[in-house]
């Protein structure tokens, strides 16, 4: 049986990579956990990528460069998780709060 999908929407991944506010990034994080032990997969579409980026930069006031590289990031660990690969664990390291952007 696979694991049951779930489309993100643009304020998990906000509140994910700012940690802002606190407790609500803090569940982002525990949904990217699960992300990462297999219990749900996440979808995110090019739009709402494209929505994060823009208010990582004009609300958060995050460089593009920085933006732009924590996002490709992120989705390229959803990529290699979602064949299998190796160094899928990083979305742990990332659920970890290591790649906060802001």
């Amino acid at each position: 049986m696979s694991a049951p999908r779930h489309l993100l929407d643009t304020n998990v991944l906000v509140r994910f990579l700012s940690g802002d506010p606190p407790a609500q990034a803090a569940a982002a994080r525990k949904l990217f956990a699960r992300a990462a032990g297999g219990e749900i997969t996440l979808d995110v579409s090019p739009v709402i990528v494209a929505e994060t980026y823009y208010t990582l930069h004009s609300f958060y006031g995050v460089e593009r460069k920085v933006a732009s590289e924590k996002l490709a990031l992120l989705l390229q660990q959803r990529r290699q998780a979602s064949r299998g690969e190796p160094g899928a664990g990083g979305v742990a390291a990332l659920a970890g709060g290591q790649y906060r952007v802001c």
